[in-house]
């Protein structure tokens, strides 16, 4: 109540003055606005925003209205239901619209007049034209008294509509337009009347431009290309660096020699536009390394071929290779074979490395736990001494100071007792004892090591329209010396400062296993230097076999360092070779003829050339020339000679007798299983159903992927040929040989093809 009281003293106060200053002011006085001396409008009791609009709009000042409107936009949007209001600004709103039509019809009608497509000289005019108009249709747009009260004049409208327009026939026409603008004069999209996408403008242009540039001096082609740099579409810019290929590549004549090729990429290439892809010459690079020397670990690292020129590249065998010979529209083709990839290391130096570890640990007294023995004493104590002045008292004191002291000390008994309890839960957490570390010394060795990585490749240069290739080999070396410690213990007390100045053994093997580089660029430089010293007459079947000859070489000096347990003295195996399927898959086969190798139809399958590994590990190549689905036969023509097997010439096969089978099953290479005959029956085709049963032989010997094709011998005759066997749900021992009367007969009628 004494609030309110004050409250209405101090109410009844402020209308007494109120009202004091009304009689010594003139009525007609309060209701007139006054202003600061900005000449700004000072709102008050008797005079606010409404009837300011008012006056504004009774005095047909409807620019300042809508400045009024805009400024007080928030005040306004509160009092839209006071019907004055709303009827003032919906006035207002109307004659301001109706003020603005001249200028926007005035605007409409200079865009109508633009004649489309502009001419160059007319630009910079259209572009002022246009921005006017847009700013004069923005002004209006922006006008918060027409867009609060829907009254935008129709002429807005209308000039929108015609902007729209413009600027769509103007944007149609920006492609002509570019193609045909000088673009040294300077930036034409700096220049052009209305502002355009780009890359949309740029890629729609192209198909104008391209028939152009080919005209144009190489200087000008990468001027164009600079001028808009950051913008070109990537099919655009690879056609800009084609033209300049093409322009380049006109300057050395359009010779289409591998020297006159790099000399104009290479030129394009310091221009900063190089092609991604030529169009002519087409040249094809190869990888041809050997499949035998990567899976048995000679190739210790492999070669990143950095395909540094426009080529076509690709990884296949050395009989996919040649058959680019065949494609009428190669020119060039390049083929690489890496006959060694092999790691050395070399420890020159090692020196000894005096350091301690810890040994072992022993126990000693805590000194933590010392120091919080004295810090809970300290606590208690001080609780002590509160507790003794709680005890004595406020002598002599009065009733109000008795009591702050009481409750002074009751404070300083909690802080007190708090304090012990910290101390006391430190000193229960603290050990008395811990375990001190001890070192011993001993010493590591720090070796300077020394890696290199050496690869030998043989490569072949085949120029398809001279007929002509040029063979060399490449040799690439790297070298690196690391330090690195051995013997370090994983104790040892000063490890990590070791091991900071130091390599470690992984960091030395990733290195040893790390790609070696090779430019195709380098290769051609070095071709360059040497073609014409070399060069030889090109027979691909010539050719064929001194590739296969340069494999050999590679294997067989591998082969020489190499030693396992190869049965020499069973001959079986030399009949017997690995094919590989270019799909990717292995299989078996053996020579029936020293030139014709037999397999089964489903290891071949569509391929028409496979490559081969014979027992003495040399590799060769094979066509297929003969195929039997339904009995899942195949005869392979081999490059190599290899010795025949001998068949079995008896009518019958001894159940029970032991037989061999000679194969790769799972990639393990020549390996060879032994079982039993367990019977000799006919059975349908596994791979054509339907027809006449075929004879195979039953055993029990294990037949895995990778034995199929392979030859299933009785002693040192052949009585079949491994294809298939039964597996799954508890079968087991049901391997399946085609008979070899069935394989005489198909050998018989396919020896002559």
């Amino acid at each position: 109540m004494r609030g309110f009281g004050t409250g209405l003293i101090v109410g009844v106060m402020v209308l007494a003055l109120t009202l004091a200053g009304c009689k010594t002011t003139d009525v007609t006085s309060a209701i007139i606005p006054t202003t600061d001396s900005s000449g700004e409008a000072n709102y008050s009791l008797f005079y606010d925003q409404g009837d300011h609009l008012q006056e504004l709009v009774e005095s047909g000042s409807w620019v300042k209205a809508a400045e009024l409107y805009a400024d007080e936009r928030a005040w306004f949007a509160e009092r839209k239901s006071n019907a004055k209001i709303a009827t003032a600004l919906k006035s207002a709103a109307d004659e301001l619209a109706a003020l603005r039509e001249p200028e926007l019809q005035a605007a409409a009608t200079e865009i109508e007049g633009l004649s489309i497509p502009v001419q160059e000289t007319g630009w910079t005019a259209a572009r002022a034209l246009i921005a006017r108009a847009n700013e004069t249709a923005g002004a209006v747009r922006n006008e918060w008294l027409l867009s609060d009260n829907a009254a935008y004049p129709a002429a807005l409208a209308a000039l929108t509509s015609i902007l729209d327009e413009t600027k769509f026939r103007l944007q149609a026409a920006s492609a002509d337009a570019f193609a045909a603008f000088n673009h040294g004069q300077g930036n034409f999209f700096s220049l052009y009347p209305i502002e355009l996408d780009k890359k949309a403008t740029l890629q729609a242009a192209w198909s104008r431009l391209a028939g152009r540039l080919g005209n144009l001096a190489p200087d000008r082609i990468v001027a164009l290309y600079e001028r808009y740099e950051e913008e070109w579409p990537d099919e655009v810019e690879d056609g800009l660096a084609r033209t300049l290929f093409a322009a380049l590549h006109k300057k050395r004549g359009n010779a289409r020699t591998l020297s006159a090729v790099l000399g104009a990429y290479r030129e394009a290439q310091q221009m900063g536009l190089p092609p991604a892809k030529l169009d002519e010459p087409r040249i094809r690079f190869v990888e041809v390394t050997s499949q035998t020397l990567l899976r048995e670990g000679q190739i210790e690292f492999p070669a990143a071929v950095d395909v540094d020129l426009p080529v076509e590249f690709e990884k296949g065998s050395l009989d996919q290779a040649l058959a680019s010979a065949s494609d009428k529209g190669l020119d060039y083709l390049i083929v690489l074979d890496v006959a060694v990839a092999r790691t050395e290391r070399q420890i020159r130096s090692k020196e000894d490395v005096d350091s301690e570890y810890q040994s072992s640990s022993r126990l000693e007294p805590n000194p933590a736990r010392t120091t919080a023995q004295v810090a809970l004493q300290t606590a208690q104590q001080q609780l002590a001494e509160v507790n003794m002045r709680g005890a004595t008292g406020c002598i002599g004191c009065g009733l109000i100071p008795a009591m702050l002291h009481a409750a002074l000390i009751g404070a300083q008994r909690d802080t007190a007792q708090e304090q012990v309890s910290t101390s006391l839960a430190r000193l229960n957490s603290t050990p008395a004892m811990i375990s001190v570390p001890v070192y011993s010394p001993y010493s590591f060795n720090r070796a300077r090591v020394e890696t290199a990585k050496v690869l030998s490749a043989n490569y072949y240069v085949i120029d398809l329209a001279k007929r002509t290739y040029f063979k060399s080999t490449l040799a690439v070396r790297e070298d690196r010396n690391f330090t690195v410690p051995y013997g370090l213990k994983k104790e040892d007390k000063n490890r990590s400062e070791h091991l900071a100045n130091a390599d470690s053994e992984e960091t030395v093997a990733a290195f040893e296993k790390e790609p070696v580089a090779i430019k195709l660029s380098g290769i051609l430089d070095h071709y360059q230097e040497q073609r014409r010293k070399a060069e030889q007459p090109l027979d691909i079947a010539a050719l064929r076999r001194e590739m296969l000859r340069d494999k050999n070489t590679a294997l067989a000096s591998y082969k020489s360092n190499t030693f396992d347990a190869r049965p020499l003295n069973d001959p079986r195996f030399d009949s017997v070779v690995v094919i590989y399927n270019p799909q990717g898959s292995l299989g078996s086969g053996f020579f029936v003829t020293p030139d014709l190798v037999l397999t089964n139809f489903h290891v071949v399958d569509k391929a028409s050339f496979v490559e081969m590994k014979l027992y003495d590990g040399q590799e060769t190549f094979g066509k297929v020339v003969k195929t039997d689905i339904r009995l899942d036969l195949a005869l392979i023509r081999v490059q190599a000679r290899g010795k025949p097997v001998r068949f079995y010439d008896a009518n019958t096969i001894p159940l029970g007798s032991t037989i061999e089978l000679i194969g790769h099953p799972k990639g393990l290479n020549f390996s060879i299983t032994r079982g039993i005959v367990s019977a000799v029956r006919k059975a349908p085709s596994a791979l054509a159903p339907g027809g006449k049963d075929i004879l195979f032989v039953q055993t029990d010997a294990s037949i895995n992927r990778g034995n199929s094709g392979g030859p299933m011998f009785l002693e040192d005759r052949v009585i079949g040929v491994n294809t298939q066997k039964l597996a799954g749900g508890g079968v087991e021992g049901l391997g399946f040989a085609i008979h070899h009367s069935e394989v005489r007969q198909f050998v018989s009628a396919g020896a002559g093809s």
